[in-house]
């Protein structure tokens, strides 16, 4: 259940998400997910989701000419 979490975040990172709503869509409680989540990756929630979004920005900034604005909106 808990990689259905991270693939959610993987694929909705660019959006606006919450650990309440990653927990839901892996059929986990708040606590347990988030507990989970930081025994796995050694982040919490937030932690995590911010190094999901550098790594996808440093991919962009490396791989593509996407202007520099456009990846930070992203």
């Amino acid at each position: 259940k808990l990689d259905e979490g991270f693939v959610f975040i993987n694929q909705h990172s660019a959006q606006p998400l919450t650990l309440s709503e990653v927990a839901n869509h892996s059929g986990m409680s708040y606590s347990w997910f988030s507990r989970l989540l930081k025994k796995v990756s050694r982040h919490n929630f937030k932690e995590y989701l911010t190094l999901v979004r550098l790594n996808k920005a440093r991919t962009l900034l490396r791989d593509t000419r996407t202007p520099i604005t456009e990846i930070s909106h992203s």
